[in-house]
């Protein structure tokens, strides 16, 4: 028998529970802390993720807060353990910079780093 439709019907019905979740933030998983930013889908096949930033408070300062969630099969939104980044007032506007920077590069109107062509490794000695 061919279950394609019934499968892709449950599909669907979890993607919609998965947003559900994710637009209320009240259905468990990881409770949020600050004001949500941006949240980018990183999402290959089963493992639903997102990077996102948030504006924070750290031990009473502002910070950004940048990393993974990952979304359970209950649509529940978890943060990633050890995969976060906070970055602090007085570094914010140097990393702008190195992020502006790395889309010069990437747009081929700055020279810099380059992944292709590869200079091949020295030979140990």
């Amino acid at each position: 028998m061919d279950y394609s439709h019934e499968l892709a019907e449950l599909q669907e019905e979890l993607n919609r529970a998965r947003r559900q979740a994710a637009e209320s933030g009240t259905l468990g998983g990881t409770q949020e802390n600050g004001t949500r930013i941006t949240s980018l889908s990183r999402t290959f096949r089963d493992d639903v993720q997102e990077l996102r930033i948030y504006l924070q408070e750290f031990e009473g300062n502002p910070v950004i807060q940048i990393g993974p969630w990952k979304c359970d099969e209950a649509g529940r939104w978890f943060i990633v353990p050890n995969r976060q980044c906070r970055i602090r007032r007085s570094e914010i506007v140097h990393v702008i910079e190195a992020l502006l920077r790395i889309a010069r590069i990437l747009s081929g109107e700055e020279p810099g780093w380059s992944v292709y062509p590869r200079t091949p490794a020295p030979p140990l000695a």
